[in-house]
């Protein structure tokens, strides 16, 4: 596990969560990813990597080819890592203007493990200027108030972040898997992906608070955020991965897995200052691209 705290002004912020990208996959939908960085961009968002970020490689696959790399020619390994190559190149140009506004990258499933020891995933966190934080992280977001003011403080949001595991049919059961994580780690947002459906749960805890003269009850507001992703599951005319040859579906369609919304949810944190406390209002958005 790793962790990253980032200091960032008191002052409105939107965080896009980034996951599920898998450029190179039949069926990618590179109209709206593009449609999605396009308008980050033009809002002046943030970002959080949850992993998929190309589709070169599954777990599955990458175990095949140390068992071909054991025995294959130095130069046939070249081609491969060349041929991976060109999809982290394809996919920083589709996110061209947004780096140093990634807070981290976690790792997802599908990556290319290059010769040199690096991964896909590490390549674009480094072209990206964003901390590469590995199976699961926390990155906190502390809102720092300006010093002129006549009491300057800060509070933060921390964001729980894990590529996840496992699926299921329903928006329901991303919404369980992570409020089952709620009994086991404590965070102020907590963010999967894997599943590739967009779906929020803000949830609410209450405690008391005993003061000197009085008590009260304090209420702590959680956001369970999943991911969407950007694999269009029934295309028309979709050829698959027979390179145009004959008609053939996504591995969604051949799979029969129910269609999904496209697209990144967004966190919106608010800070709020008043004569009590000050409190950092937790909000999202389903862009509907």
């Amino acid at each position: 596990m790793e962790l990253m705290r980032h200091d960032m002004p008191w002052k409105p912020l939107e965080v896009m969560i980034v996951g599920d990208v898998q450029y190179g996959a039949a069926g990618f939908n590179l109209k709206k990813f593009r449609d999605h960085i396009d308008y980050a961009i033009s809002k002046k968002m943030w970002y959080i990597g949850l992993g998929d970020y190309v589709d070169v490689m599954s777990p599955s696959g990458r175990k095949n080819y140390a068992r071909f790399a054991a025995d294959a020619y130095d130069s046939t390994l070249e081609t491969v890592n060349e041929a991976a190559e060109r999809h982290v190149d394809t996919f920083l140009d589709l996110v061209k203007g947004t780096e140093g506004r990634w807070f981290g990258l976690v790792e997802g499933h599908h990556y290319f493990p290059f010769n040199d020891g690096t991964t896909s995933d590490t390549r674009i966190a480094e072209a990206l200027g964003a901390p590469f934080l590995g199976t699961q992280a926390y990155i906190g977001l502390r809102l720092i108030r300006e010093k002129k003011d006549s009491n300057p403080a800060s509070r933060q949001v921390d964001f729980l972040c894990k590529h996840g595991v496992g699926g299921g049919g329903k928006l329901s059961s991303q919404l369980l898997k992570l409020e089952n994580w709620m009994n086991e780690w404590t965070a102020d947002v907590y963010t999967t992906a894997h599943a590739t459906k967009i779906t929020f749960g803000p949830k609410t805890r209450i405690g008391p608070v005993w003061g000197k003269k009085k008590a009260w009850v304090k209420e702590e507001k959680k956001l369970l955020v999943s991911t969407g992703g950007y694999m269009a599951g029934y295309d028309v005319g979709s050829t698959g991965n027979t390179g145009g040859m004959r008609p053939q579906g996504s591995y969604v369609e051949k799979a029969g897995m129910a269609p999904v919304a496209l697209g990144s949810p967004v966190v919106k944190l608010t800070p709020v200052h008043n004569k009590v406390t000050d409190e950092i209002r937790l909000g999202y958005e389903y862009l509907g691209l």
